[in-house]
């Protein structure tokens, strides 16, 4: 039952960044009239974007392999 609380948790918390960083591209990007500020936010999400999502798979690979994934606390 913790697992499954814990990935949801994870699953709430990406889908609550998409829904905020969504709400923010549609208000700096598009209204911006400067490109140097569209670009660079653009930019900032694309780099935060992939480090969770490189996080993630990396956590996911070696969840596989985990010795003491069994163990109770």
């Amino acid at each position: 039952m913790v697992k499954f609380l814990e990935n949801l948790s994870v699953v709430i918390l990406i889908g609550v960044w998409a829904a905020l960083s969504t709400w923010a591209i549609i208000q700096g990007f598009l209204e911006s009239k400067s490109l140097f500020f569209s670009v660079s936010i653009s930019v900032l999400w694309l780099a935060f974007l992939v480090l969770l999502l490189s996080a993630t798979f990396k956590r996911y690979k070696e969840s596989k392999n985990d010795t003491y994934k069994d163990v109770e606390i």
